[in-house]
């Protein structure tokens, strides 16, 4: 999930950069809604990572049958 997010976040900003270059008009067209996904979804993943490595450092120290 946290990969699938990353690709379309930075396929999204490698498109609107194309796009720019060309000269398209950037105010309409799928393009506002392209810098949405590419300005949102970079964070998101970033929250995701963090998440995910917290998570997995409790788990990892958590307490096992047995012990304290």
């Amino acid at each position: 999930m946290i990969g699938a997010i990353l690709a379309v976040a930075l396929a999204a900003i490698v498109a609107v950069m194309i796009a720019a270059g060309t000269g398209s008009d950037m105010s309409s067209g799928p393009w506002p809604m392209l810098l949405l996904v590419g300005y949102i979804g970079l964070p998101v993943v970033f929250l995701m990572i963090v998440t995910f490595l917290v998570t997995s450092a409790r788990r990892r120290r958590a307490p096992r049958d047995g012990e304290r």
